[in-house]
Order: structure tokens, then C-alpha cells, then sequence
């Protein structure tokens, strides 16, 4: 059995799902997608404001955090499809893209398939949503299907949460993975804290320490 965790953008995988990638990870092959490289020169001039890297350069150094954080999270395989940050909606409609993500579906068959909320505010997000959505209704098998949320940070979202994921023994490995986003320390350093927040909320609401929300497609 298999589990694929579908990102937009290199550590969303771990902002989204991290915990539980990691507590999956411990008894099934993961398989992390991501499609994006996160090599938009603008973004990366605003996390790291003293560096002026190539495109290649970022590149490089978004793969490389990928890898160390999904090594952490126990990921068996990181697969990139190299679409362009911030121009993922446009790129999706070639129909390459979703032969290609459709292809790796059917050669990995998935028991579980994560990826983006459809409620993410995230234009890139929503692309990769939209995408999945199709692709797993046209397959020839249904495997299990949750999305997770990033950009929709509002606690009240937890109400409509309908699957909470057990994370607490699994939850520092999250953490731990993000700090290998050192491109990103500065997105990272303002978004932990509503990780953990949002961690200990669903964790109470299931009765548990630290637990991670999922949505029903």
C-alpha cells in the first residue's frame, strides 16, 4: 500500500501534511509530488533579501531543502514536475501535465491521495486542486481522497474539518522538517506559530495533543 501527497510548491508538503506524512510514512511507502520548484526570482529576493541567486541557483536550493525535509518526514520518493511557481494555472492546461500526474497515479496505486484544499486561497494551490479533482475522477480505481488547507488559516475552518489526523508522536518531526526551509526562514518563522496553534486546536477538538485536519473532496 501507498500513500501520494500532491503539493503545489516545495514545503507545502509540510505545512500541510508534514505530521502525518511522517506517521504514514512508518508503515507505507509515501510518495511526495510536488510541482513546482519554488524558483520564482521575485520570492526569492524577498526571503532572502541579501542574496541575489540565478534561477538555477534557486532551484537547486529549493530541491535540496525538499529532499532534507522529506528525508526527515520518513518520504520514500520526491518527484518534481518542474511547472513554474506562480504560473502553475496556466501551465496545468497543457495536457501533458495531467497525463503525466495521471500517469503516476495509476503506476504507484495510491490506497490514500492528499493534496490541496479547494478552499486554499492559493492561486497555484487551486490549480493543483482543480487538476486532482479530475484526474482521480476519471481513474479507473477510487482511492481514498482528503485535501488539506495552507493559505486558510482561519481557526473556525476546523468546524468543517472532517477528518482529524492523531499526530502527536509524529508532530515534531514536523517542525523539525521545516527548518530545512532555510530559503524560507522568514516565512517559515511567521507561519510556525499557526501551525502549532492550529495543531493544538484540532488536537483538542479530538481529544489529543497534536492533530492535522483534512477535508473530504
Amino acid at each position: 500500500m501507498t500513500v501520494m501527497v500532491f503539493a503545489a510548491h516545495p514545503d507545502d508538503e509540510v505545512l500541510g501534511p508534514g505530521a502525518t506524512i511522517a506517521k504514514y510514512a512508518k508503515q507505507e511507502p509515501v510518495i511526495v509530488v510536488i510541482f513546482s520548484f519554488g524558483d520564482s526570482k521575485l520570492w526569492a529576493r524577498l526571503m532572502e533579501p541579501g542574496k541575489a541567486r540565478s534561477r538555477l541557483e534557486i532551484i537547486k536550493v529549493r530541491m535540496k531543502e525538499t529532499q532534507r525535509a522529506c528525508d526527515i518526514l520518513g518520504v520514500k520518493k520526491v518527484i518534481f514536475l518542474g511547472l513554474s511557481d506562480a504560473n502553475i494555472a496556466k501551465e496545468v492546461r497543457d495536457r501533458k501535465v495531467e497525463k503525466r500526474v495521471k500517469a503516476l497515479i495509476e503506476k504507484y496505486k495510491p490506497r490514500l491521495i492528499l493534496y490541496h484544499s479547494q478552499k486554499d486561497g492559493h492561486v497555484d494551490h487551486l490549480a493543483v486542486n482543480k487538476l486532482l479533482t479530475k484526474v482521480i475522477f476519471e481513474l479507473d480505481y477510487k482511492p481514498k481522497v482528503m485535501t488539506y488547507q495552507i493559505n486558510r488559516w482561519d481557526i473556525l475552518g476546523l468546524r468543517h474539518a472532517q477528518y482529524l489526523e492523531d499526530v502527536t508522536d509524529t508532530f515534531k518531526l514536523k517542525l523539525k522538517a521545516l527548518e530545512k526551509y532555510k530559503s524560507q526562514r522568514f516565512l517559515i518563522n511567521l507561519l510556525k506559530k499557526v501551525v502549532i496553534l492550529k495543531s493544538l486546536l484540532a488536537g483538542k477538538k479530538m481529544g489529543v495533543k497534536y492533530a492535522e485536519p483534512f477535508y473530504e473532496v
